[in-house]
């Protein structure tokens, strides 16, 4: 297994472009995910069943035209998803993420030396910003990213948000050396006491990123029901972590 350098580091104006790229990027493969929950929800259901009975019972219609409305609601459904998703990319594109997400810090992991084309097989050496010297000079490539924005609301914290790794080099490190980054900075240099709160929001549609956050420590301190439109919704977890050094 060949080796390559990935730096950990903060995020420059010059990375919006890729940062972006991979924020739709990750947007976009949840597309299918939240297609089939959508749609399979009980609300979806019966209002197909509902239409189907209407169109058999009341107007006769022939079966084969009565079955068309699951197919046309579905198809429905998955442009509703894929425009959502496309919406959120775009946005992040206009107006950056120091706007979008008013954002304090961010952070990216970047491979230096030769482009590495073909990633399957290759083992990334992880060194943060601080071992800057042990990775070659030369950037290449954004592999991933993550944010830190202030913490909605009168208390004082901060909020961990768009984590993202490029599909191709997910399972290798990158995601929780982010999340690494992103807490060392909170501790040292946000700013805040010990005690504040740092928190992060995670769908049921984002399991890995769960179980990512669970393995470095963070919490679940509750859930709610996000209205996603017509009667549905999208559960949603929130993880937090006390900011206190270890």
């Amino acid at each position: 297994m060949s080796e390559c350098v990935v730096l950990v580091r903060q995020a420059r104006p010059e990375d919006q472009d890729a940062r972006v790229t991979l924020v739709r990027l990750g947007l976009a493969e949840y597309n299918f995910p939240a297609f089939l929950y959508f749609f399979l929800q009980e609300v979806m259901l019966q209002f197909v069943l509902l239409c189907c009975a209407v169109l058999f019972i009341f107007f006769s219609t022939p079966l084969w035209i009565c079955v068309l409305p699951g197919p046309a609601l579905a198809i429905v459904t998955y442009i509703g998803c894929t425009c959502v998703h496309i919406e959120l990319g775009h946005k992040h594109k206009r107006v950056g993420f120091s706007k979008v997400r008013d954002e304090w810090v961010g952070f990216v992991a970047e491979l230096r030396g030769p482009l590495v084309h073909e990633p399957h097989g290759v083992m990334p050496y992880v060194v943060s910003e601080l071992d800057a010297d042990f990775a070659p000079v030369t950037p290449t490539r954004i592999l991933g990213t993550v944010s830190l924005s202030a913490l909605w609301g009168p208390a004082d914290g901060l909020w961990l948000h768009d984590l993202t790794v490029h599909p191709q080099w997910r399972g290798r490190g990158l995601g929780g050396a982010l999340l690494q980054a992103s807490w060392q900075w909170a501790l040292r240099g946000s700013g805040l006491a010990e005690g504040a709160m740092v928190e992060a929001l995670v769908s049921r549609l984002q399991g890995s990123a769960a179980a990512l956050l669970h393995e470095q420590g963070w919490q679940t301190r509750g859930s709610y029901r996000r209205p996603a439109g017509a009667g549905t919704a999208l559960p949603v977890l929130r993880l937090s972590r006390i900011l206190e050094a270890t």
